[in-house]
């Protein structure tokens, strides 16, 4: 979460993995391609498009049913501004079938959703999403609008937003992932420091969130005192 998210009281939710990430891309590839083959005019961005045009629509119209997208509200702005719009400001930047999506300023940077769920639902929605955005171009497209095998998903497939088991699980799993990730990196730095012939920058007590790797450290001002004769033992023990 950003600092300007808070300025602006937008709701922000969990964020999003690396694979999530890149489906949500390539939904908006599909968007801009949807949009050019049955308006024949850019989506988004290409000649002409003004980010600075405020007189243009916060959303992107038409759109196939179901979907949202909107650009990135008034970020020059803040809500003591008398033309403030909270609304909009709250509104997902993305959304189909109750997923929200929102980012901040540019598209990517600090994405978040309302929904915590494990690879095999996202997915489906992935899919489903794909699945609306051909329908609607084949809908409408001339040239297209005639072939068969495009139609809409079942709205009975609609997944629940609420976590399941299996969600929480996965969410729990990521956390500790990105809790080894944390830790590794730490490492690294005291290795850097080490190697530098520098104090290391974490002192044993700054492992209070991972007092198990607090060794480390010790390590290291070991390794500086009596280079070659690494004990991993504290000196007052």
């Amino acid at each position: 979460m950003e600092a300007g998210q808070i300025l602006h009281n937008n709701p922000v939710g969990a964020p999003l993995p690396d694979y999530v990430r890149a489906m949500i891309s390539h939904l908006r590839s599909e968007l801009a391609r949807a949009y050019w083959n049955t308006q024949q005019k850019f989506w988004e961005e290409g000649p002409g498009f003004d980010w600075e045009d405020k007189d243009k629509e916060h959303g992107l119209t038409p759109l196939p049913p179901g979907i949202e997208w909107r650009r990135y509200y008034n970020w020059a702005g803040s809500p003591n501004d008398e033309d403030w719009d909270q609304g909009q400001a709250s509104a997902p930047n993305f959304a189909f079938e109750g997923v929200k999506i929102r980012w901040y300023k540019h598209f990517g940077r600090s994405m978040n959703a309302n929904v915590a769920w494990e690879p095999v639902k996202w997915v489906r929605w992935f899919e489903r999403c794909v699945q609306t955005i051909e329908a609607w171009e084949h809908e409408n497209c001339p040239g297209l609008s005639n072939r068969e095998g495009f139609s809409y998903p079942d709205p009975s497939g609609v997944g629940p937003l609420e976590p399941s088991a299996d969600d929480l699980r996965y969410v729990d799993l990521m956390q500790q992932l990105e809790r080894v990730k944390a830790q590794l990196n730490c490492v690294a730095c005291v290795c850097l420091d080490v190697a530098e012939g520098e104090a290391p920058r974490f002192e044993p007590q700054d492992w209070r969130w991972c007092k198990e790797l607090d060794w480390v450290t010790r390590m290291g001002l070991h390794a500086l005192k009596a280079p070659g004769k690494l004990e991993l033992h504290d000196e007052d023990e």
